[in-house]
């Protein structure tokens, strides 16, 4: 059974379940193991002065390291650039889809407002 680790927010609860859907098509057996991150902890603290780097993943690093989870899931976004001694990237999912939009209640005089001199 591989242990998935994950943070609880909505979307990493999402993406550690396409995580365990994928393995599981391909035949491992999986659960997922929540873990809270000092960014989830702390919710007063502002994250400049947590030192942002790894603010979301450090705990779940640890996790890796003690062999408490055996693959960990993440945003891209939130992951650092300089990984810790003896963690690797593995996989990265493929991209849904990336334009962003907008919806306001009131759009046009939102708009108006927006494209006034």
């Amino acid at each position: 059974m591989i242990k998935i680790g994950t943070r609880e927010s909505k979307l990493a609860l999402w993406q550690a379940e396409q995580v365990q859907a994928a393995l599981l098509q391909q035949g491992h057996a999986s659960e997922l193991v929540l873990v809270k991150s000092e960014g989830d902890i702390d919710l007063v603290t502002p994250l400049y002065e947590m030192g942002v780097q790894g603010v979301f993943t450090r705990t779940l690093d640890a996790a890796l390291l003690n062999k408490r989870i055996d693959i960990a899931v993440h945003s891209m976004k939130d992951v650092p650039t300089q990984l810790p001694q003896g963690i690797v990237q593995a996989a990265v999912l493929p991209r849904g889809f990336t334009e962003d939009v907008l919806v306001h209640k009131e759009a046009p005089s939102f708009f108006r407002m927006c494209n006034s001199p």
